[in-house]
This record gives structure tokens, C-alpha cells and sequence, in this order.
């Protein structure tokens, strides 16, 4: 079962999503930054669902800037009160979001959304595990090929 990891700081919108996602989905909940990235450390997350304005220092686009960087194949979703374009587009440029869910939501669609966003972490997910395929191979091709050459002088 694919795992969802729900970050925000209001305890009643963490059990709203669970409510929603729970028996599509694994969900595991944080509501602080700290608690989030210790899940990540001990789960093997698909999808992170971050309210953009968190109680920590940083706001959601920041912590899924960083998530980013340590967990690529994780597809991020940012979820918002607020339907303002700069912070749209701040969380697609710096922390490369999938998708945006505006509070209130339509629980349907949240679904889709989720449900959508754990197709692209397999897609990315294959592609890592082929990406280090090949790269094995070419080192394997690569000492054949310094091993013949030796044979050939």
C-alpha cells in the first residue's frame, strides 16, 4: 500500500486527511518539520502532502525544497488556504510541487490528486532503479573493455 506522509500543524486537518486517505493509502502524519523528516528517515515514503504555512521557521515550499534534495522520488503536493500565484510559483520553481490542493477541498479530487501523484513516484521511482542498471552495466562494460585491451597488446 502506498505511503502518504500529511504535514501540517493543525491537528483536525491531519485527521480529515487521514479520514479521507486511509483505506486507499498508508498515511502517516506530522505536524512539525522535525517529526516529518525523522518518518522519511524510518518509512519509504511515495508522496508528501505539506501545508504551505507550517509553525516551523520555514514555510511548506522550503521543507519540500529539502525533501527534494535527500528523497527525489518522492512526488510533493502542496496544500494551501491561499490561491495566491507567488506562492504557486515559488513552490514549483524552488521545491518542484506536483500539484496544489486549496483548503477547503473537494475530497474527490484530493483523491485523484494523491492517487495520481503515487503513479509519478513509481514512474520515478523505475527510473532511478534502471539509471543505476546502466550505470552498473557500463562499469561492467567499461572493465571488459580494459581487460580485452590488455589481451590485445
Amino acid at each position: 500500500m502506498p505511503k502518504i506522509l500529511i504535514v501540517d500543524d493543525e491537528k483536525q486537518i491531519l485527521a480529515a486527511i487521514n479520514r479521507l486517505l486511509k483505506d486507499k493509502f498508508e498515511v502517516l502524519t506530522a505536524e512539525r518539520m522535525s517529526d516529518a523528516f525523522s518518518i522519511l528517515e524510518h518509512n519509504d515514503v511515495d508522496v508528501i502532502v505539506s501545508d504551505y504555512n507550517l509553525n516551523d521557521s520555514i514555510n511548506g515550499s522550503d521543507f519540500l525544497n529539502m525533501v527534494s534534495k535527500k528523497w527525489p522520488h518522492i512526488t510533493r503536493i502542496i496544500l494551501t488556504g491561499y490561491s495566491e500565484s507567488h506562492i504557486a510559483k515559488d513552490a514549483l520553481n524552488r521545491a518542484g510541487v506536483f500539484r496544489f490542493i486549496t483548503k477547503p477541498w473537494d475530497d474527490e479530487n484530493f483523491i485523484y490528486i494523491v492517487s495520481e501523484a503515487v503513479k509519478r513516484s513509481g514512474v520515478i521511482k523505475k527510473n532511478i532503479e534502471l539509471l543505476k542498471e546502466i550505470e552498473e552495466q557500463n562499469k561492467k562494460d567499461a572493465h571488459m573493455l580494459s581487460v580485452i585491451s590488455l589481451y590485445d597488446k
